[in-house]
């Protein structure tokens, strides 16, 4: 397993009595010690022609080694952003709405993802 570091930072701001404004700011560093497996995309040429055709076969694929055979590692970051709002209903019910953003395209994350819901306090 890679070694990774995550982080978030977040605020909430009170707009009145019944409103919220809030911002949270995550992240995450994959690999930042020892390093995280990567993979690279990469064309592999047949050595010499076909006897069919003549033509020389060529393949694209991910590959996890350089051209010497050794071990492609190193690390990246995963950047994210959530921006929300609540609004304080009828006596102890709440309701949230927000949407996470991705800050930057590493990894596999959606762009978007909405979030909403309701809240009661006892």
């Amino acid at each position: 397993m890679p070694d990774i570091l995550s982080w978030s930072v977040g605020t909430e701001v009170a707009i009145g009595r019944r409103n919220t404004l809030v911002l949270d700011v995550s992240g995450n560093q994959i690999g930042l010690a020892h390093g995280a497996q990567l993979l690279d995309l990469r064309s592999i040429t047949a050595p010499a022609p076909t006897p069919l055709n003549g033509a020389i076969p060529q393949a694209n694929g991910l590959t996890g080694v350089d051209t010497a055979g050794k071990a492609l590692k190193g690390s990246f970051a995963q950047y994210s952003g959530s921006f929300g709002y609540k609004v304080k209903i009828a006596g102890n019910l709440v309701a949230t709405f927000q949407a996470v953003v991705r800050m930057n395209s590493t990894g596999l994350t959606a762009r978007f993802v909405p979030l909403y819901g309701l809240g009661y306090s006892f």
